[in-house]
């Protein structure tokens, strides 16, 4: 494995492509194979610098033209000399000297930063690397060794708050004498110790002794009785011998069979024992029900990155949104110049996109996150002609991966997700199928369908007046000229009008479907519940955000999911809000297949199910949940330097109207490292197979108001019992190294 290494450390030549130019620079991976540095910087040579990025902040190696920069750079590189480095601010876009050297760099690169990934690291692992990354930080004079000054700021960005007193006390027991300064200071393994002090978790140690008895080890026999009784897990024997064999890390052979204090928080803070259960980590459904049966993963105006009015299109947005596991993706297209459909949001001043750069995206990402069936939900402004354009690309550029087939007329139900595995769907306007016999040469060119103009849904009072003078506000228009080409590749997904439950039960095909607006969907689940119910059981229903959320703000999703609508579509983009946070912790279930079973009784067409107060004989459950303890809890990005947060927790779970409940923790001051609670909260679930729950934590501030600090959220039925971790996300949906919070679950 080393040697086909060697050329990424000797390094290479490769073009950097920025907004104002490119760069050419001698790139290499460092010998640790932690960074990717260069040379060749004019402004750096006289200083002899080499500059580079930490592989550990990349998130993704792209392959060919599928950045903004690269997609946009004219005269266009050669997609098959290109590819990128897909950091969380931005990107690293490269262009290689032949496909060979390309494809080198990409493998090599995706080996390293996946066997680098925390996701591959052990836990103690982890907890060593972020160790030492904090301690090389720390060392500003870079000579391996800390000062007292420096280990007191560094306890201040890990949120410490140990009085200075305290620290030096600690730090003077660890410390040796550094003969070249005549001062105390630190070294990495006395660091490594002090940091053991700061962690430690007394309420893990409790929790050990209750089992270990009086030798202070557990052997498989009690690891057994802890895991059944507190966990509520089923195991073995020989699941528990090869627990311990896991993650005791003494190998002294008068213990073995036996786990100490540090195994033991190893095996509470490792992926098994997080809230989330690993089984909901899999596709565990069925997944051969028909369509209408599921839950699925949607977004609305996929291609915008901000506002809807003012803000950029990029092709970023539907990468974005497939890799989090999105299956329905929208695009609004328009006549472009040079017979080039674009994508934008009509009459506004949002940029615009070339549709075929966008289908070259998908194209590459559509499976990436999620095998099962990609919904492109196409808004169509075009003329004839370019509809045409839209079929070419659809189909050239897509191929076997577009389902064209016609359904069987033996069918009377949507097919699986299953049957439609790692396939993509139009859905669009339909041209009404010719009567039996008639001729049907007439409608070669296409004919006419009705228009549904989602922009036009934007209350003038909305538009801003830099906006109206540019663009003519646009009124929906009653008929829309259709390309044939077009509308044979819609399948299953026909977008018809909705009058009624009773006209659509009457008069409209399993395989078309409706789109409401969040306020009409609102509307009819909070008066006819049971009757949209029945509905979604055999049709689809889409539902998107009304039109005054021209800040790409969110409806609550779970109001649309209590009457089994699927294809429920929000504003990705605006991810650092409650609504998507609801939304993703949910669709990490069934194994972010973005495809979740509704529960029986929302796919029973006789049911009588009402979220607003009906269950029938849904069984209740009563969740207790206590909040034990915090760990490594990072201060807000605004927070002032040296300054120790404030933390509290709040509690929410939501679901049907009646198991909407919030709680709150008490506030521990001055203490970001190791918070404890021990504060137990309680709440009646009456449909424990629609709740949500979520919790966040704050930084209490009475100055300049509470400021976030994380957040998780998962579906209720994805809760293990027991003590648990869980590994703390940001505002925007990415891991929080090493915070965490301790908890215990009992649901009855």
């Amino acid at each position: 494995m080393e040697g086909e290494f060697t050329p990424l450390k000797n390094g290479q030549h490769l073009i950097k492509v920025r907004r104002r130019g490119t760069f050419r620079r001698l790139y290499y991976v460092n010998d640790d194979m932690s960074q990717l540095s260069y040379s060749g910087s004019k402004k750096l040579k006289c200083l002899g610098v080499a500059l580079g990025i930490d592989l550990g902040d990349v998130q993704e190696i792209r392959e060919g033209r599928l950045t903004d920069i690269l997609n946009k750079r004219e005269p266009k590189p050669p997609e098959e000399l290109c590819f990128s480095l897909v950091m969380k601010n931005g990107s690293l876009d490269l262009i290689a000297e032949s496909r060979e050297a390309r494809d080198l760099w990409v493998k090599g690169l995706r080996t390293v930063i996946q066997a680098c990934s925390a996701s591959n690291l052990k836990v103690r692992d982890l907890r060593q690397l972020w160790i030492q990354e904090s301690f090389s930080r720390a060392d500003k004079s870079k000579d391996g060794m800390l000062s007292f000054e420096e280990v007191l700021a560094l306890m201040n960005t890990m949120n410490a708050g140990v009085p200075k007193e305290t620290a030096k006390k600690m730090f003077d027991e660890i410390a040796l004498s550094d003969d070249k300064k005549g001062k105390a200071a630190l070294n990495l393994e006395q660091f490594r110790k002090l940091y053991e002090k700061l962690t430690m978790r007394p309420e893990i140690e409790e929790l050990f002794k209750k089992y270990s008895g009086e030798n202070m080890s557990i052997n498989a026999e009690a690891l057994k009785e802890f895991l059944e009784t507190e966990q509520k897990e089923s195991v073995t024997l020989v699941d528990c011998k090869q627990l311990i064999e896991k993650f005791e890390p003494s190998k002294d052979p008068s213990r073995t069979g036996e786990m100490g204090p540090e195994g033991f928080k190893m095996l509470l803070l490792s992926r098994n024992q997080e809230l989330f259960s690993p089984k909901h980590n899999e596709v565990y459904q069925d997944m051969t029900q028909p369509m209408s049966h599921y839950f699925i993963a949607s977004s609305h105006n996929t291609y915008l990155l901000e506002d809807q009015l003012k803000g950029p299109s990029s092709v970023e947005g539907y990468i974005r949104a497939l890799v989090k596991g999105c299956r329905c993706v929208e695009l609004d297209c328009w006549d472009g110049s040079d017979n080039e459909p674009v994508v934008y949001h009509g009459h506004t001043l949002t940029s615009k996109i070339l549709f075929k750069d966008i289908i070259r995206a998908v194209n590459e990402f559509a499976f990436k996150s999620s095998e099962y069936p990609l919904i492109l939900s196409l808004e169509n402004h075009c003329s004839v002609k370019q509809q045409d354009v839209l079929a070419k690309y659809l189909t050239e550029i897509l191929g076997d991966k577009l389902y064209k087939k016609p359904l069987s007329k033996d069918q009377e139900v949507l097919p699986s997700p299953e049957f439609f595995k790692n396939k993509i769907l139009i859905k669009g306007k339909k041209l009404p199928q010719p009567a039996e016999g008639q001729d049907t040469t007439d409608g070669e060119d296409g004919g006419e369908v009705s228009d549904e103009d989602e922009a036009a849904d934007i209350p003038d009072e909305q538009v801003p007046e830099e906006v109206k003078k540019v663009v003519e506000k646009g009124s929906k228009k009653s008929k829309l000229k259709l390309s044939k080409n077009l509308s044979d590749l819609v399948v299953v997904c026909k977008s018809v009008h909705f009058s009624s439950f009773e006209q659509q039960r009457q008069k409209y095909k399993f395989y078309e479907m409706s789109s409401f607006t969040e306020s009409k969907a609102e509307s009819l689940a909070q008066n006819q519940p049971t009757e949209y119910v029945k509905h979604n059981t055999w049709q689809l229903s889409r539902i998107y955000p009304k039109g005054t959320r021209t800040d790409s703000s969110n409806y609550q999703p779970y109001k649309m999911w209590n009457v089994g609508c699927q294809v429920v579509a929000l504003n990705y983009q605006t991810d650092g809000h409650e609504a998507m946070h609801i939304n993703l912790g949910k669709f990490r279930d069934n194994g972010s297949s973005g495809y979740i079973l509704k529960p029986a009784f929302l796919r029973q067409e006789n049911s009588t199910f009402d979220p607003n107060g009906n269950y029938g004989d849904i069984t209740p459950k009563k969740l207790k949940f206590k909040i034990i303890s915090g760990q490594m809890l990072p201060k807000p990005n605004s927070s002032r330097k040296g300054e120790v947060i404030d933390p509290y927790v709040k509690l929410k779970i939501v679901g049907v109207p009646a198991d909407n409940k919030k709680a709150t923790t008490s506030v521990v001051q001055n203490n970001g490292l190791n918070p404890e609670w021990n504060e137990e909260f309680e709440f009646q679930v009456n449909v424990p197979e629609l709740a949500t729950f979520r919790l966040k934590i704050r930084d209490k501030d009475v100055t300049s108001g509470d400021e976030y600090i994380a957040q998780y959220a998962l579906p209720f039925t994805s809760m293990q019992q027991g003590y648990r971790h869980i590994k703390l996300l940001s505002k925007h949906g990415e891991q929080l190294p090493m915070a965490s919070l301790f908890v215990h679950v009992d649901i009855q």
